[in-house]
C-alpha cells in the first residue's frame, strides 16, 4: 500500500503542473492573438534609417563656369525619402553672416531641391559655381538675394542640414577657401545624424 501511494504522489503532482501550463498557454494565446495586430503594425512602421555620408567634393569645368558639388552616398540599406538640403548659416571670420536664413541647395542634374537617394547610390549636390567671375552659392531659392547667394573671399564655413521625410536630420559643416584665382577650395569639417 505504502508502494502505491509514492507512485500516485508524483503523477498527481504532474497532473496539475500540466494543467496549470495548458490553462495559462490558452490565455498567452489569446493575448497574442489580441494584440498581434498591434505588434505587427509596430514592427512594420518603426523607423527606417537611412545612411547618409560626405564622401568628398569635386570641382568640375563645365561650359566656361566652374561647378563645386558635395559627393553624397546613401552607405544604409534603406532609401533615403525626400532629401532636402539646407545652408542653415554662414560663419566668416568667426561672425555669422547677417540677414541670412536657412535656403535650400539644389542636386546636380536634375536642379530639383527634393529627390530620394537609393542604398548604395552616389549622389551630387551642386554647391557653388564660379559664373561670369563670381562665386556664388548654388540656391534651389532666393536667386539675386545678396545675403543668401554670394561666397565671401577667404575661408568661410558653411551648416548645412540633410532633411528627410522620415523625420531623420543629418547635418555637416562645409569649409570653403576663396583665393585670389576665384577657383574655390571645398573641404568636409564634419557629418553626422542629429535625429
Amino acid at each position: 500500500m505504502c508502494f502505491c501511494y509514492i507512485l500516485y504522489e508524483p503523477l498527481s503532482f504532474l497532473k496539475d503542473v500540466w494543467e496549470f501550463i495548458r490553462l495559462n498557454s490558452t490565455i498567452f494565446a489569446l493575448i497574442v492573438a489580441f494584440f498581434s495586430p498591434w505588434i505587427v503594425f509596430w514592427i512594420n512602421n518603426k523607423p527606417k534609417k537611412s545612411k547618409l555620408v560626405l564622401k568628398g567634393t569635386k570641382i568640375v569645368n563645365q561650359n566656361g563656369n566652374i561647378h563645386g558639388r558635395l559627393i553624397i552616398k546613401n552607405e544604409g540599406k534603406y532609401i533615403a525619402k525626400s532629401v532636402e538640403v539646407f545652408i542653415e548659416r554662414i560663419q566668416h571670420k568667426g561672425k555669422f553672416r547677417d540677414n541670412f536664413f536657412p535656403v535650400p541647395l539644389a542636386w546636380t542634374h536634375k536642379g530639383e531641391a527634393v529627390r530620394d537617394i537609393y542604398p548604395h547610390q552616389t549622389v551630387y549636390l551642386d554647391f557653388l559655381i564660379n559664373k561670369d567671375g563670381r562665386v556664388l552659392f548654388v540656391l534651389k531659392a532666393g536667386h539675386g538675394v545678396e545675403d543668401l547667394w554670394r561666397v565671401d573671399p577667404g575661408e568661410s564655413e558653411s551648416f548645412i542640414k540633410f532633411y528627410q521625410e522620415s523625420g531623420q536630420v543629418d547635418e555637416g559643416c562645409v569649409k570653403v577657401i576663396l583665393d585670389d584665382k576665384d577657383r574655390p577650395k571645398i573641404d568636409i569639417i564634419n557629418f553626422k545624424v542629429v535625429k
